[in-house]
C-alpha cells in the first residue's frame, strides 16, 4: 500500500545517504528501524564486527586513526578508509556517522595529514635548494627565517618521536643535524649572562614575575636579553645549564593570551 511504499522510499533514501538529519530524527522518534546502508543483514553484521574491531584498536592505540597500510589487519584499514570515502560523498548513513563520532573517529584526519605532508614536501624542496646553493643545511635565521623555523620544528618533532622514518631518512640524506652542538661561552660572555640573570632576579623580586617587556625603558638591555633567551630556546640552541637556572626562577618561554608592553609596571 501507500504507507509501505513510503517506508520503502525512506529506506532507499537512507541507503543512499540522502535522508537529512531532521527527517532521520523524526523517523527514529516514532520507532523507525532503518535497514542497513546496503540493505543486507549480512552487511550490517559485518559493519558491526568491523566497528567492534575499530573499538579494540582504539583501546590499544589511543585513537581510531588506522594507517592506510596496516599489516596486522589490512581489512580494518580498508574499512576505515571506506567509511571516510562514503562520508565525504554523503553516502554514510547518519546512525553510523553518530556511532563512529561517539567512538572518536576523525573523518577529516587524513585530509589534514595530506595537507601537512604537502606542506612538509614544499619545505623539504626549499631545503634541497638551500643545500645546492650553500653545500649544507645549517639554515640560520638571518639567512632564511621561515626555513630556519621549519628546521627547528623538525628537530622538535624528531625529539618527540613524531617524525616518520621516511621523513627522517630524507633529512639525513641532506646531512640534516637533529641535534645542534651548542657553542660554549667564553668568560666575558658568561659574565655578561650572569649579570643579566641577576638583573632578571631583581626584576622578579620587584614585579613578581620574569615577564620583562620587549621594550623596557628602565633596562633596555634586559628586555633584549630576555627575548634572545626565548629565541635560543625556540631554535634548540639554549644551554641546558642556563635553561635550568631560568626555569628555577619561574621564567616562561611563551606567554599566551596576555600582552605585556612597556607600560606594564608603570604604576608599580
Amino acid at each position: 500500500g501507500g504507507l509501505g511504499d513510503w517506508v520503502f522510499g525512506m529506506n532507499q533514501m537512507y541507503k543512499k545517504g540522502k535522508l537529512d538529519k531532521s527527517q532521520y530524527d523524526q523517523l527514529k522518534a516514532v520507532g523507525w528501524v532503518p535497514h542497513d546502508g546496503f540493505g543486507s543483514r549480512t552487511d550490517a553484521r559485518r559493519w558491526n564486527t568491523m566497528f567492534e574491531t575499530l573499538s579494540a584498536y582504539k583501546e590499544e592505540h589511543g585513537s581510531c586513526n588506522v594507517p592506510p597500510k596496516y599489516p596486522p589487519n589490512q581489512s580494518l584499514a580498508t574499512w576505515t578508509m571506506t567509511q571516510r570515502e562514503r562520508y565525504t560523498v554523503g553516502k554514510l548513513p547518519l546512525d553510523r556517522i553518530d556511532r563512529l563520532r561517539a567512538l572518536g573517529f576523525d573523518f577529516d584526519h587524513y585530509e589534514r595529514e595530506n595537507k601537512r605532508k604537502a606542506n612538509w614536501e614544499k619545505y623539504y624542496k626549499e631545503l634541497e635548494k638551500y643545500h645546492q646553493k650553500h653545500g649544507h643545511v645549517n639554515v640560520k635565521q638571518t639567512t632564511d627565517k621561515r626555513l630556519a623555523s621549519w628546521c627547528a620544528n623538525e628537530r622538535k618533532r624528531h625529539s618527540a618521536k613524531r617524525m616518520s622514518n621516511e621523513e627522517e631518512a630524507l633529512l639525513i640524506l641532506l646531512g640534516f643535524k637533529f641535534e645542534i652542538k651548542k657553542r660554549g661561552m667564553n668568560k666575558k660572555e658568561r659574565d655578561m649572562w650572569n649579570l643579566r640573570f641577576d638583573e632578571l632576579v631583581s626584576y622578579k623580586e620587584k614585579h613578581g614575575d620574569c615577564r620583562v617587556p620587549c621594550v623596557y625603558a628602565e633596562n633596555k638591555a634586559l628586555g633584549r636579553w630576555v627575548q634572545v633567551q626565548k629565541k635560543k630556546m625556540k631554535m634548540c640552541t639554549m644551554d641546558d645549564e642556563f635553561k635550568s637556572r631560568l626555569e628555577a626562577i619561574g621564567f616562561e618561554w611563551t606567554i599566551q593570551k596576555r600582552i605585556y608592553n612597556a607600560n606594564k609596571h608603570a604604576d608599580a
